[in-house]
């Protein structure tokens, strides 16, 4: 008989060696890809699979717990390592954290836009630029130079998750300036829901309780709003604007 789904179990997650890596109680009902983000901090997604005993799991909205007897629960974590063929595409660079070599490929391609509009799995770069923005410059100055080449990208929705850009910085844990910096591009993202009927801050909320420091929705559109009216009025090319590092910085340091 299943749990009730609001119950919370103890979950380790060990390695192939037996040696345990992580401890994290989580809800009964949370999906593998749920599971996956509440060790990313430890265990990057890109790198490392998590086994529930011969199931594989995948980032996705299965609920592996639910069927899972006994506590605590124990996850095997599987380290991969990249192939050439995953890293070597422009979504892979990003992925698997080669923001340095994807900004060189998309500096000197004779066609910026078609990697900026590339798509891999329902996922588009900019999302996964988004994701893996943190709070690095080279992650900010990346999601930078896309967004200047195709801001409509900010607008789409993953296929899975049903995640704008914005919903997922806030998963990767991304710095209020990048968080600024969406925001002046799909300002309606702020308080779009995803599939769950989550919003960014509620995503960011969750995944990060302790270290999520985004300014309160109302706050963000003002701040978005105020670098948009900024780069208008210095007559820019959207985001290509001399004026928005420094400005970014500036409102970041008044949130």
């Amino acid at each position: 008989m299943w749990q009730a789904v609001s119950e919370h179990v103890l979950v380790r997650f060990q390695l192939m060696s037996g040696i345990a890596c992580a401890e994290r109680r989580l809800p009964r009902a949370a999906t593998s890809a749920q599971i996956y983000a509440a060790i990313a901090d430890c265990l990057p997604i890109d790198s490392n699979r998590l086994v529930l005993g011969r199931t594989e799991l995948w980032c996705d909205q299965v609920q592996p717990l639910m069927r899972a007897d006994g506590e605590p629960i124990e996850v095997g974590v599987v380290r991969v390592q990249p192939s050439l063929e995953t890293t070597s595409t422009f979504i892979g660079l990003i992925r698997y954290g080669r923001l340095d070599i994807a900004e060189q490929k998309l500096r000197t391609s004779a066609d910026p836009q078609e990697l900026v509009l590339t798509r891999e799995g329902g996922d588009t770069a900019v999302a996964w630029a988004a994701y893996k923005a943190k709070h690095d410059a080279c992650g900010f100055d990346m999601l930078r130079l896309m967004l200047s080449i195709a801001p409509s990208e900010a607008g789409i929705r993953s296929v899975g998750h049903g995640f704008f850009p914005l919903h997922e910085a806030a998963w990767g844990g991304a710095s209020p300036a990048v968080a600024v910096l969406l925001c002046a591009v799909c300002p309606d993202a702020v308080s779009a829901r995803d599939r769950g009927g989550q919003t960014p801050h509620q995503v960011g909320e969750y995944y990060h309780p302790r270290k999520f420091q985004w300014p309160a929705p109302e706050h963000l559109l003002q701040c978005g709003a105020e670098l948009r009216a900024t780069l208008e009025q210095h007559h820019c090319s959207f985001l290509r604007g001399l004026a928005l590092e420094s400005d970014l910085a500036d409102l970041a340091a008044a949130m």
